[in-house]
């Protein structure tokens, strides 16, 4: 488990002063909708691992490259009351040869599913249905000028593939980025129990 990200635009509950909130644009640089949604923040798990197919492929150094993948356990609150969901956010990391304690990230794909908790209640499975139901061809209606821009420019720098509601399943929303953007992650300090990083934008 890691820290929860402080990112900007966050929305602070006087109720809950040790929660943080976004909107799910703001968790997903506005690629799920709906991006209006506020979402509770309730815990960040960050998985390091061998990737599979770079131990199965290569024959010797087979430790040059891994998954970093990071899971954001998500409150949705609606107007007709919460349901948990989990945004997965996949991504690989691997030593940057410039500089010692440093790793280059890059993050391909993104997945938003609705909490076990949904599938086995009634209600709850119909406050996400009734939330989800064509959110993204409403997006697409309700886009302007400039941003319709923004997100054609997006598709075509990171052959980006976004999620829609004819391609998605009722329980996951999944977009994957060919040419993803690079960032690093200084280590700092690691031991068996902790891990402290400093990433490019802090």
């Amino acid at each position: 488990e890691i820290s929860a990200p402080n990112f900007p635009n966050v929305i602070k509950d006087p109720d809950a002063p040790d929660k943080n909130k976004y909107t799910l644009g703001r968790l997903s640089f506005n690629i799920f909708q709906p991006k209006n949604l506020v979402c509770t923040l309730e815990g960040v798990t960050n998985t390091v691992a061998i990737c599979k197919e770079e131990k199965e492929d290569s024959s010797d150094d087979v430790s040059s490259t891994y998954t970093y993948d990071v899971l954001q356990d998500l409150t949705v609150h609606t107007d007709k009351g919460d349901v948990p969901a989990t945004l997965l956010v996949n991504g690989k990391c691997y030593p940057d040869v410039t500089k010692k304690n440093r790793v280059t990230a890059v993050f391909t794909a993104g997945e938003l599913r609705r909490g076990k908790e949904v599938n086995q209640d009634p209600q709850m499975r119909q406050i996400w249905e009734d939330t989800f139901h064509e959110a993204y061809t409403n997006a697409e209606k309700e886009r302007g000028y400039v941003s319709a821009f923004g997100m054609w420019l997006m598709k075509l720098a990171f052959k980006l593939t976004l999620p829609t509601d004819e391609s998605d399943s009722e329980s996951c929303t999944r977009y994957e980025m060919k040419r993803a953007p690079k960032g690093y992650l200084d280590i700092l300090y690691v031991d068996e129990d902790l891990r402290i990083t400093r990433g490019n934008r802090g």
